[in-house]
């Protein structure tokens, strides 16, 4: 089962002023969205929410799994429209730049006897499963550097939208 995030961003052009949610600014392959990322990664979502934490990363900070109090009503009204959510959070933009997203970490999985030879050659394997009774196929655990779509054009897109205390991204999650 898979699991799936909604995001959405929000700006307000000072503190003392109401959130707006943003419109469709964003691109996706599906065209214009107004959501800054929709793809499956756990590894994201494990420091967003410490949701498919299989990793053990320490989330960006624990969050309170709750909307925001001020938040807008576009967003509110998608939030209420949408069942079996969990992990709600937010982040502003700036909490999101003083991150440090360069980091690695161990890796692990089930991977081929092509796999393997790569890896024992230092390339870090393209396709690994949670378990396999294939012949040849074994577990390994390998080092591996975190990437992500989010950090290399959602952050640089909701930098375009305001100073970094006034954007935010607010998500849940479902399976």
């Amino acid at each position: 089962m898979g699991c799936d995030i909604t995001m959405f961003a929000e700006t307000r052009k000072s503190e003392s002023s109401e959130w707006k949610k943003v419109g469709n600014i964003f691109t996706s392959v599906c065209g214009p969205t107004d959501r800054p990322y929709c793809d499956r990664n756990s590894r994201l979502f494990a420091l967003l929410a410490d949701v498919r934490n299989e990793y053990n990363f320490d989330p960006i900070k624990r969050i309170a799994y709750k909307l925001p109090e001020d938040i807008s009503n576009g967003i509110f009204d998608a939030f209420v429209s949408q069942t079996g959510v969990y992990a709600i959070g937010y982040y502003t933009l700036q909490e999101l730049i003083e991150f440090n997203w360069d980091f690695t970490f161990t890796n692990h999985g089930v991977i081929s006897p092509t796999e393997i030879a790569g890896l024992l050659d230092g390339k870090i394997p393209t396709e690994y499963c949670g378990m396999s009774n294939l012949q040849g196929y074994e577990y390994r655990e390998w080092e591996e550097r975190f990437e992500s779509s989010f950090v290399t054009e959602a952050i640089p897109e909701l930098k375009k939208l305001g100073s970094p205390d006034n954007v935010r991204i607010v998500f849940w999650f479902d399976n």
